[in-house]
């Protein structure tokens, strides 16, 4: 299949593997599963636990694949494979204590594999995402078949090989898919016995439906479009200045990204100011170089943010700053601050993934509220204020899998993340998430 480079736009081709071997794939993760989920947890973290080595020791090689692959600046590429490590390191820490039989009354809970674990990982954290996923999946004793992202193959390949180069990880246990999306349905059809997907909503949604026949469990971390709150008794400018920079990170391209924020009136236009002179001075262009973002993915995603520009700018929206996608060679758009919006737009409406950044004025937190929670989705939400009481009490109303206090996205390392409504179901990154990878029984006595 045909792969491009988002900031040069030069074409590969890498060989696919047949749709047709996908059933002996997982017939294969199947009859090797079971010698994997006999060993103790013990002896299952002291093979993953080498990935880490593995990792550091082609460092250089990974980061050049995600900047290949997604764009991402070469320093970013760097930080991704540090905070792979960190959670790595986290889930072969924990992992005993985590999956350790627990006395309950009458017996004792006990955390038994679930059997083969299809991965399906996006293109925007090819390495990060994952690993999220892979990892929990194999310390609970599972067979994983992993299908990295069509758009970001060269990462995921080299990621598959690692695992698969494991000393004492049975033949098979992991095994790589590379393909496009015809691959992903073929290979959540097959018999599989948990799928795990990050991705968009409706593919989410075709996986459970599919899922459904067989009753095969779903881990699912969708979309979103996450608002932020300011209120005037806010740090203004230091509130603006970590929006835009979270907006912009990844160009836009985190599903736990700020993507709306409403902002009190008394505030709004020292607000605004701030977050125009910020965005100008987001950088962009080679990722290679020393910038802050990097092209967009593919030509879909920056035909999908064009869409959207296009949409607001129709219906009166006023651009500060970005709204144009640079000529030349490249899937590039710059930070993009708007105002006079409203929620018949599709900037407000529909995810745009990308460094589009819409700021409403709001009378009050309830009236944030309502405005934060009229959405389908609910993946992260932030409130920002001064005052931690009024803050913990506008948290307690937005209806998201995680939210912040005068911040924004993912809790600490190993604190449960998700989605609420159509931003997914489950857990990841934590004993929650690790658990969700096995059958939990209860042992009477």
């Amino acid at each position: 299949m045909r792969i491009i480079n988002p900031a040069t736009e030069e074409e590969k081709l890498i060989e696919e593997t047949p749709l047709s071997d996908l059933p002996a794939i997982v017939d294969r993760a199947r009859r090797v599963q079971g010698d994997w989920g006999d060993r103790s947890v013990p002896e299952r973290v002291r093979v993953i636990a080498r990935l880490a080595e593995l990792l550091e020791t082609q460092r250089e090689l990974l980061a050049d694949c995600i900047t290949e692959d997604l764009g991402k600046p070469t320093k970013l590429s760097l930080l991704e494979i540090d905070y792979t490590l960190t959670h790595l390191k986290l889930f072969c820490q924990h992992a005993e204590s985590w999956l350790a039989p627990k006395e309950v009354e009458g017996g004792f809970v006990q955390y038994d594999p679930l059997g083969v674990v299809a991965v399906i990982s996006p293109w925007n954290g090819p390495l990060i995402v994952p690993i999220i996923a892979i990892v929990p999946a194999l310390l609970a004793g599972n067979a994983v078949v992993f299908k990295p992202s069509e758009n970001t193959l060269r990462t995921g390949i080299e990621l598959g090989k690692l695992l698969e180069a494991l000393d004492d990880i049975p033949s098979g246990l992991v095994q790589t898919v590379v393909g496009g999306k015809e691959h992903g349905r073929d290979l959540v059809a097959q018999n599989v016995d948990m799928v795990s997907f990050t991705g968009s909503g409706q593919a989410g949604k075709d996986i459970m439906e599919k899922c459904s026949k067989n009753l095969a469990r779903v881990l699912l971390e969708l979309g979103g479009l996450d608002a932020a709150i300011v209120l005037k008794d806010a740090d203004i400018p230091a509130a603006a200045q970590k929006l835009v920079r979270n907006n912009c990170a990844n160009t836009g391209q985190i599903c736990c990204a700020v993507k709306r924020v409403y902002v009190e009136k008394d505030a709004y236009e020292e607000f605004v100011k701030a977050a125009v002179e910020e965005s100008k001075q987001v950088t962009y262009g080679d990722p290679t170089g020393e910038v802050d973002m990097g092209p967009l993915v593919a030509k879909f995603q920056l035909d999908k943010v064009q869409a959207t520009v296009d949409d607001a700018r129709e219906a009166g929206a006023k651009f500060h700053t970005g709204g144009e996608q640079p000529t030349g060679t490249g899937y590039f758009f710059p930070s993009t601050i708007v105002t006079n919006v409203n929620h018949d737009m599709k900037i407000m409406t529909d995810e745009p993934f990308g460094p589009l950044l819409p700021i409403y004025p709001i009378e009050n937190w309830e009236e944030a509220v309502q405005l934060a929670n009229d959405t389908r989705y609910g993946l992260t939400g932030s409130v920002w204020t001064s005052d931690e009481k009024v803050g913990e009490k506008v948290m307690g109303k937005l209806e998201v899998g995680v939210a912040s206090l005068n911040a924004h996205g993912v809790g600490p390392i190993g604190t449960p993340f998700g989605g609420a409504k159509e931003s997914g179901i489950g857990r990841v990154k934590s004993k929650e998430g690790m658990r969700a990878y096995t059958n939990i029984k209860m042992m009477r006595l």
